[in-house]
């Protein structure tokens, strides 16, 4: 298969951006048929799921999911490059010097944070990874006077990531420094350095834009309202996490900038782009989004699904085709006042798992959010749950020990009116992000 240069992608998603809906869901089904031909013949996995399919003229729903847990177990089957097995993508990942090289000088290799569990490993090819890069030119920014801004400041960009991981974004900018040594416009600074030590970078570099997960900024927020942080970027980025509405205020606020997200993921690269109204659009020239419901099957327009299968168009090395992501999104085919054509989708501002505790009680972190939220001397917390009955509870308080006591009595007094046997103690360790990620969570689940 041959691959798409950069120039060639920036030209095919500047004429798809401005079709008509008719004309895109053509060019949308053509890419499709070409990507299930290619998998079928060229990727064992595919070739047997496939199995009595006419992928010719089959519809996107006569396609089986698929999920992660499945493809990784059958990652040696699944690549159309007949060369790369798990075993040489595990090797490389063993030495972080391969952190933004290409394996085999060709492919760009990524991980997922495993936040659920099971980390995926991705392969992004020459085209999958221009797709991407021309999305990103011709989409990402909202208002196009931040664009010019961003240009004239010279596209001075930090990001606040896991520097030391193999992750889409700490990855990309990495291979772009090695690529162009000779730029000093992007600076990486890892999200587990010290806020004061991170404070200090950003000022030194002072960036046009700055991006992070949205719990890494809400961090800088007290920093850059105190004055210790004096940076004045043009446009902030959050990306990783759910941003809540009042967070992206506050950020605005503080920074006096525009702040605006995307949705994207390591499987699929950038699905949809934010515009000027705050409105995700699917790139449905490269990409398919569907809502579905527990057993797969599409829900209407402006329902939510109870989760979102992804087909990326762009990737022949490692197909996702009709790929189980959790989120919960709604897909709306009213058209937009930004006038883009593409559809647009709303996601679920859920990013902490539900509590399962045998026996059909299940906790949604809402709930104790709102049982913790009425405790003032609280600032953050964090609750993990161990097996089915422990919850190590972790909190970052002036007085630990009285704080405890009142979140231990709201929470019991909860979970028993919910008939959960609980035993709840409180941790010596402080809330914290991911050690390797980068992110963090309030509420989640561990063997």
């Amino acid at each position: 298969m041959s691959q798409m240069g950069l120039i060639s992608a920036i030209i095919s998603s500047k004429r798809s951006g401005g079709l008509k809906k008719a004309d895109y869901t053509a060019l949308q089904k053509k890419r499709l048929i070409k990507l299930v031909v290619y998998a079928q013949k060229h990727s064992p996995y595919y070739r047997t799921l496939y199995s009595g399919l006419n992928v010719k003229n089959c519809a996107l729903t006569d396609l089986p999911p698929t999920n992660k847990v499945h493809l990784m177990k059958h990652f040696d089957e699944w690549l159309t490059d007949r060369n790369i097995e798990l075993n040489i993508v595990q090797d490389f990942f063993a030495d972080t010097n391969n952190i933004g090289s290409k394996l085999h000088g060709k492919y760009l290799v990524y991980t997922t944070s495993g936040s659920t569990g099971n980390p995926s490993v991705v392969l992004a090819d020459k085209t999958t990874f221009n797709v991407a890069a021309a999305i990103s030119a011709l989409r990402a920014f909202a208002r196009k006077s931040d664009l010019r801004e961003f240009m004239r400041r010279g596209k001075k960009t930090a990001g606040l990531y896991a520097v030391d991981g193999f992750y889409l974004a700490s990855g990309s900018m990495k291979y772009n420094q090695r690529r162009m040594p000779w730029r000093k416009n992007q600076l990486a600074i890892d999200v587990l350095a010290p806020i004061p030590e991170i404070v200090r970078a950003l000022n030194e570099f002072q960036p046009a834009m700055l991006g992070s997960y949205p719990s890494m900024l809400e961090l800088l927020l007290p920093e850059q309202n105190a004055g210790r942080l004096h940076i004045s970027p043009v446009l902030i980025m959050p990306g990783g996490e759910y941003l809540r509405e009042d967070l992206r205020k506050d950020l605005a606020q503080a920074f006096g900038c525009h702040v605006q997200t995307n949705y994207s993921c390591t499987e699929a690269g950038i699905i949809a782009c934010e515009c000027e109204h705050g409105r995700l659009h699917i790139n449905e020239d490269w990409c398919i989004v569907e809502a579905v419901d527990e057993n797969n099957q599409p829900v209407p327009n402006g329902t939510q699904g109870k989760k979102t299968l992804i087909t990326n168009l762009a990737n022949y090395t490692q197909p996702f085709v009709r790929y189980e992501l959790n989120d919960r999104t709604i897909i709306h085919e009213e058209p937009c006042i930004c006038g883009n054509p593409f559809r647009w989708l709303e996601i679920e501002g859920r990013t902490d798992e539900v509590l399962d505790f045998g026996d059909g009680v299940r906790v949604a972190p809402m709930s104790l959010f709102a049982l913790l939220k009425p405790i003032h001397e609280i600032k953050r917390y964090q609750i993990i749950q161990h097996g089915e009955n422990r919850l190590e509870i972790r909190l970052n308080t002036d007085d630990k020990q009285a704080a405890f006591e009142k979140a231990k009595n709201a929470l019991s007094g909860y979970l028993e009116s919910v008939h959960a046997d609980v035993e709840i103690y409180l941790s010596g360790d402080e809330p914290q992000i991911h050690p390797k990620s980068g992110k963090f969570r309030a509420v989640y689940s561990v063997e």
